[in-house]
Order: structure tokens, then sequence, then C-alpha cells
């Protein structure tokens, strides 16, 4: 039996008579996971290193891993299939990824049309799961915690850390950290030469009011001739992406484990970031 999944055995009456029964419902049901895991892998087949499935395989580890601290786990909790919406959100949350796809639905209609035919026992014990899972994959973006073209947050649109879904904040918090560290640094030149980005272009500085559509590269945005929109003929650098984004994720982290775990792996980036400008202008 799956130690995670241990607090499925809650749905049962566990009497001596039952408990059989219940092992192989639990037994059905990380079969229908590792369905998913299966065709997780084989959406992802190729994606660049940044966005493969070893990425998934830590996010979903980094996922269990805070949920253990943070959920209410234990047999007899309060939700039991926290911890299958967890992984289930952990595997999917990156099939054809907007940056990839263009197309900012695509994940979660994929999910909807392919999941629910693969997780029909799940389903049917806890009815919520997919609708749940489908509310994390449309939330756990960086993008949508970005304000508008004035750098103003949405705030109709941008509920409270305290009002979010737990199972939201743990699969996000486990996302962000596999975008900073030592695995970060490694993913983010892994994504940016995929891209065709510049490693570094001196005198290419940094936003420092990153906005929505300029993160997104909204086309439409693009073409506005005003000076609060994107300029079209920006360079893109890697480097600037950590000031941009990364260095911004230990402070957006939405729970106390999430935010232990990232101390480590913010003060890598900094280190990383300073030997790399000594090194680029020969300052050693």
């Amino acid at each position: 039996m799956n130690a995670p999944h241990f607090v499925a055995l809650a749905h049962f009456d566990l009497d001596r008579a039952g408990v059989q029964d219940a092992m192989l419902e639990l037994d059905a049901l990380r079969e229908e996971i590792a369905f998913v895991e299966e065709w997780v892998k084989h959406e992802l087949r190729q994606m660049d290193g940044s966005h493969d499935w070893w990425h998934i395989h830590r996010v979903r580890n980094n996922a269990l891993a805070i949920a253990r601290k943070e959920g209410p786990g234990g047999l007899g909790g309060l939700d039991p299939a926290f911890d299958i919406v967890v992984e289930l959100a952990a595997l999917v949350h990156d099939v054809q990824d907007w940056k990839y796809s263009g197309d900012p639905d695509a994940g979660t209609r994929a999910i909807a049309r392919d999941v629910a035919g693969m997780i029909r026992t799940i389903t049917d014990v806890y009815p919520d799961v997919l609708k749940r899972v489908l509310n994390v994959v449309q939330r756990v973006g960086f993008k949508d915690e970005l304000g508008d073209e004035l750098g103003e947050a949405k705030k109709s649109k941008k509920a409270s850390p305290s009002d979010l879904p737990l199972e939201l904040k743990v699969v996000q918090d486990a996302d962000r950290l596999d975008a900073i560290g030592a695995i970060g640094i490694g993913r983010t030149f892994c994504y940016g030469g995929a891209k065709g980005h510049a490693m570094h272009v001196p005198g290419v500085e940094p936003r420092k009011r990153l906005t929505r559509a300029e993160y997104v590269g909204d086309a439409k945005t693009k073409k506005r001739k005003t000076e609060k929109t994107v300029d079209a003929t920006r360079v893109d650098t890697t480097v600037n992406h950590f000031h941009e984004k990364l260095l911004k994720l230990r402070g957006l982290m939405k729970t106390e484990t999430g935010r232990a775990m990232a101390e480590k792996r913010h003060a890598r980036m900094v280190k990383f970031l300073e030997a790399f400008h000594e090194e680029w202008e020969g300052e050693e």
C-alpha cells in the first residue's frame, strides 16, 4: 500500500470483514493513478528538459512531501481525497502547457477529455476529484498572480492566499520549488536554450514590474503603441528571467512548508548569479 494514500481507507467502514475489500479498492485507485502517469509521460515525450517527465516526477515528490506536513492526513481525515487530488494535479499540471501550445485552455481540455476515462474508480469513490484537479491546473501558474499593464493586481480575480484551496497551495508551492535552486538554474537555462533566448546581454535590464501581458507575450498587447505596453523588439535573456520571476517565488509560497523549503534554494540562486556576473566581467 502506498503511504500517501492510506488516508483513502477513511472512506470505508473498517471492520474486519471490510478491510480486504478496502485494500482491493485502494489497489484499483493506485492502478488508475499509474494509468494517468503513463499518459503524462506520453504527452510530454517530446518536451525539452525544463518541462519533461522528470520535472513532473520532482513536483509530485515535492507536493506529496508538503501534503504530508500541511494536509488533513491521517486515518479518518476530514478530506480523504486530498492526497489523491494533490498527486493527480501534480502529475497533469503541465500537460499542453500554454508556454508551448500557445493555448491557455489546451491543458484543461486534454485533461477533461482523456483523464476522466482513466479515473472512473477514483471518481466513483470521490466524485469531485476531477473538478478539483482541473481547478488546480487552471490556477497553478505564475501568470495569474501578475498585475495588469499598469502593474496593478486584478483584485477581483486574485484570491487571498487564505481563501485558496489547500491542494492548490500545495501543488503550486511544489511546482515553484522546482523552478528555483540548483534544479531551477538548470531548468531556466534549458528553457532559454529551447526558446532561443540569449543567455545574457549587458544593457538589457530586467523589467521591474512584469505584467501578465508581458509574461504571456500577448500579441495584441505588443501591437499597442504606448509606453506602458510590451516592446515587441525586446531581447529576452535567461539571466533576466531570474530577476523577473524566479527570485520572487520565495515570497509567493503559500504554505509554511513551502516557504521553509524555498529559503535554501533561493540562496543558491543568489550565489549563482553573483558568480555568473563575476565570471562574465572577468572579475575573479
